[in-house]
């Protein structure tokens, strides 16, 4: 389903330069598809972190607490 959404891009940029729609459509259509785009770095995110471990997500409070 998650691929079907990513329609909302195209979409998006054909109602702005093609149809000129009303502007609230093609702000709802743009952020449809940010919200998918946002949910794709979410989990690229989780899998950089699971293969990453938890030794390379210090934070800088955590280094100076030693």
């Amino acid at each position: 389903m998650a691929y079907a959404l990513l329609l909302f891009i195209p979409l998006s940029v054909v109602l702005r330069y093609f149809f000129d729609a009303p502007a609230g459509w093609v702000f709802l259509t743009g952020a449809a598809a940010i919200a998918v785009l946002a949910d794709w770095l979410r989990g690229a995110t989780d899998q950089l972190a699971e293969r990453a471990g938890a030794q390379t997500c210090r934070t800088r409070g955590d280094q100076q607490s030693k």
